[in-house]
């Protein structure tokens, strides 16, 4: 019933397909906002740790000037280690975010191809098949008329 489908159903696949890509773009959307968030994020966390360490220096240099003596900058590296984690786990979480559009967007992009498939027919070359001379499509045994075009067999 390929012929009929394409006849009474082509509006309805059509709709679905055009329906299954706009929901790719809208997920390649949301994950590029997602990821521009995460690394605003990543660069906020970077541009404090990097104030943490002129400020370590400045404090380092200040002290050594004025006091002759090592500062102790402990505190300075207790919070550059609390932001480099909080950056590993920014990182993790672009990492995870990004597998897991790709997969949604993957499937959403393979159900797409395999409904493209399903409506192309089947390949005469891997069936062996008689096929139809106006469009190609595979011919079963007795029948009258192509599923694929209408047109009628001999």
């Amino acid at each position: 019933m390929a012929f009929l489908d394409k006849i009474l159903g082509k509006d309805e696949k059509d709709e679905r397909e055009v329906n299954l890509k706009q929901e790719i773009k809208s997920l390649e959307f949301r994950k590029e906002s997602v990821l521009a968030s995460i690394n605003k994020e990543i660069a906020n966390l970077q541009s404090a740790q990097n104030t943490l360490f002129l400020e370590a220096g400045k404090y380092a240099y200040d002290t050594w000037c004025n006091d002759k003596k090592q500062a102790d900058l402990i505190s300075y590296w207790n919070q550059v280690q609390e932001l480099s984690d909080k950056i590993a786990g920014q990182e993790a979480k672009r990492e995870e975010m990004t597998g897991r559009y790709d997969e949604e967007i993957n499937l959403i992009s393979s159900n797409l191809s395999i409904d493209v498939a399903v409506n192309s027919g089947d390949s005469p070359e891997a069936s062996g098949s008689a096929v139809c001379p106006n469009c190609g499509f595979v011919i079963a045994d007795g029948d009258l008329f192509c599923q694929g075009c209408g047109t009628k067999l001999s």
